[in-house]
């Protein structure tokens, strides 16, 4: 799913499980500002989740706790 550097311009990076089903997942905040995640499969790879807002909502936002 990633390479070299893909993450390179995401900020926010955490890790939880989003989707509810019980395996670790990983969201963000795209270039585009955008809260973007990640489903993980429980075996160490992940795939495109989805928004979690929309598209530039958090572009004033430096840190999410």
């Amino acid at each position: 799913m990633s390479g070299q550097g893909d993450w390179a311009n995401y900020k926010a990076i955490t890790a939880g499980d989003f989707n509810g089903d019980g395996k670790t997942d990983i969201a963000g905040i795209d270039p585009g500002n955008t809260m973007v995640y990640f489903a993980g499969n429980g075996a160490g790879r992940l795939y495109w989740g989805g928004t979690m807002s929309g598209q530039g909502d958090w572009a004033n936002y430096k840190t999410i706790i």
